[in-house]
């Protein structure tokens, strides 16, 4: 085998693997040091993603760890990935799990949404951050200092991942935010930064075409604002929120939106309000009110199962997730607020990874690119 596929001309190997889906990639790594040296090769980790991104649907990245609320702080806290193909207009997928990842014994703190590939998962407090990538499902955990939080971005030009670093000190009277591109050493200092707090609770940072949003409290005044950062030219920004009281953060239609909306013992009610950011320089806002889409029948799920918002989905469908289990499948519940429709998802192949207990879960989906790069960058 090894000497049949080393005659090929090494374009058309290229040109061959760079068709294939990314499982099948990995496999034939092991064919000959000739294929893994293809596959390993940053030109080719590239061209397989583009013609990922442009030719197959996402896959949905479903994540479930542990409520915080539920009492079980003393068992293992870990976050559970799994990753199935789009539901589209199906009504049932099945997940394959992809890996689980803690720091120490206090879980995760905040998720990043996959960007380019990859996901960071930051530790609580000191506990540092993993670099992940759910495809090939490898992951790199990284120390920090100080209080610290990382956030993710990607340039889809220039086709590089870079960590947004940011570091509270002195007892909170100061704070710095350091960048840095994923693979190098090198931390560059982001200047003229107002000393502010990320809220992880509901409001997950977000990398939209190059530009990562999260949600942060100033030190002074207390005031809850926008954090915006150019991944490109590392440029921040600060954008003044068009509410203080909100459910969650989204991206909607390509744009980062803030979302409010009733929801309590049971599904979405009533309507959902949506704050579109249409201009970060000039900090222009639209709302826009939805009504809830009818909804599928629910009952076979049983009386007081609340549901929480879990994500958003490339076509513009809002996910909501409940937070028990009743069964060997998971119902997740995908709102297209533009055509006023609501579909029940039917998720199989969870459960056997998760602990054997009736705990309430936080779950978060999301849009996943498959690809190839490394944790390590490069």
């Amino acid at each position: 085998m090894e000497k049949t596929s080393d005659s090929l001309p090494k374009e058309i190997i290229f040109e061959i693997l760079s068709r294939l889906p990314l499982k099948s990639a990995c496999r034939f790594r092991c064919v000959s040091p000739l294929w893994l040296s293809i596959v390993s090769d940053p030109q080719f980790v590239e061209a397989h993603y583009t013609r990922t991104l442009s030719s197959a649907d996402p896959k949905v990245l479903i994540r479930i760890s542990p409520s915080k609320d539920a009492g079980l702080r003393a068992l293992k806290q870990e976050s559970h990935f799994f990753l199935a193909d789009h539901p589209r207009h199906r009504g049932q997928i099945t997940a394959s799990f992809c890996g689980k990842i803690c720091h120490g014994s206090r879980g995760l703190d905040d998720v990043s949404q996959s960007s380019g590939g990859l996901i960071v998962c930051n530790g609580e407090h000191d506990d540092g951050f993993t670099v992940f990538n759910p495809s090939t499902r490898e992951f790199v955990k990284n120390a920090l200092w100080g209080r610290s939080r990382v956030y993710l971005g990607f340039d889809p030009l220039g086709r590089k991942h870079k960590i947004l670093h940011s570091c509270v000190f002195n007892r909170g009277i100061q704070s710095s935010r350091f960048i840095s591109t994923l693979g190098e050493t090198e931390w560059r200092q982001i200047q003229d930064v107002p000393i502010h707090f990320k809220l992880e609770i509901f409001y997950p940072s977000i990398c939209i075409d190059g530009v990562v949003y999260y949600i942060g409290r100033l030190k002074e005044g207390g005031s809850i604002c926008l954090m915006v950062i150019d991944v490109k030219s590392e440029s921040f920004y600060m954008v003044q929120l068009p509410l203080m009281i909100f459910s969650s953060c989204t991206e909607f239609s390509g744009r980062f939106a803030v979302l409010h909306y009733s929801c309590f013992l049971g599904p979405p009610q009533g309507e959902i309000v949506m704050w579109i950011l249409e201009d970060v320089h000039e900090q222009v806002w639209s709302c826009k009110r939805f009504p809830v889409p009818p909804l599928p029948d629910l009952g076979d799920l049983g009386p007081g199962h609340d549901f929480s918002f879990a994500g958003s989905t490339r076509g513009g469908e809002l996910v909501f997730a409940p937070h028990f289990f009743v069964r060997d499948s998971y119902t997740l519940l995908f709102c297209n607020l533009e055509n006023h429709s609501c579909r029940r998802v039917e998720v199989r192949g969870l459960h056997e990874h998760l602990p054997a207990s009736r705990m309430g879960y936080e779950v978060s989906v999301c849009d996943h690119v498959e690809s190839l790069r490394p944790v390590r960058g490069g």
